[in-house]
């Protein structure tokens, strides 16, 4: 039965991967072709491509595809948690 042990270790251990996978501590360019196409499922990816560009003067109406992609990630999950999430 899952616990709130289970669910630390399972979050911290998908955290630490998107972490790493997003470019937030090597550059993708550095990753071979295969990961950068993984790491474009991944959500931080975006935040961070979303950051840099506006860090240098970027608009973030430029990044369509990125503030697309969250904003869709953000519509799954909270249809998502209203579906799934029940009090007790």
């Amino acid at each position: 039965m899952p616990n709130t042990r289970v669910a630390a270790i399972v979050g911290t251990l998908l955290f630490f991967i998107m972490f790493y996978l997003s470019g937030a501590t090597i550059p993708l360019k550095v990753y071979p072709q295969a990961v950068q196409q993984i790491a474009q499922f991944i959500p931080l990816t975006h935040v961070l491509k979303l950051m840099q560009d506006m860090w240098f003067g970027g608009s973030w109406l430029a990044d369509r595809v990125d503030v697309l992609a969250l904003l869709g990630l953000l519509l799954v999950c909270v249809f998502a948690s209203v579906k799934l999430f029940r009090w007790r």
